[in-house]
């Protein structure tokens, strides 16, 4: 650990730019993923054609970023209950474990106790 922390005080610039990299690379994955996510059919893709122009919503990168708005809102003292608050206030998904937990949410469910997966909402 105490490696880690050297380095990353040795160029603080290096670490920001790898990490803006790492966050740039997952949002492009994504919308470059959106249109194939849920297909169980052999894809044979040469390349992406039209390249998209802007980004597409993303689930996975979407929900980080709400989680590193409610760290930089609330700090590092958080509660089950604040994640449950954040993902109602501002995630919009409404497909597949996303409509799930956001249902056992409104209908007074705890995260954990109301765990689950409906497959017959998603096309996986």
């Amino acid at each position: 650990m105490a490696k880690l922390q050297n380095a990353l005080m040795e160029d603080v610039g290096q670490y920001r730019g790898r990490v803006a990299g790492g966050w740039l690379g997952k949002n492009i994955g994504g919308t470059l993923g959106m249109p194939y996510e849920g297909s169980t059919a052999l894809l044979t893709l040469s390349y992406y054609d039209p390249i998209p122009a802007a980004p597409e919503p993303n689930d996975d990168f979407e929900i980080q970023l709400i989680w590193l708005a409610m760290l930089k809102e609330r700090g590092l003292r958080l509660a089950p209950g604040d994640f449950q608050a954040y993902f109602d206030r501002h995630l919009s998904m409404t497909i597949a474990e996303y409509q799930m937990a956001m249902r056992n949410y409104r209908d007074g469910i705890a995260s954990l106790a109301g765990a689950g997966f409906e497959p017959a909402t998603f096309g996986l």
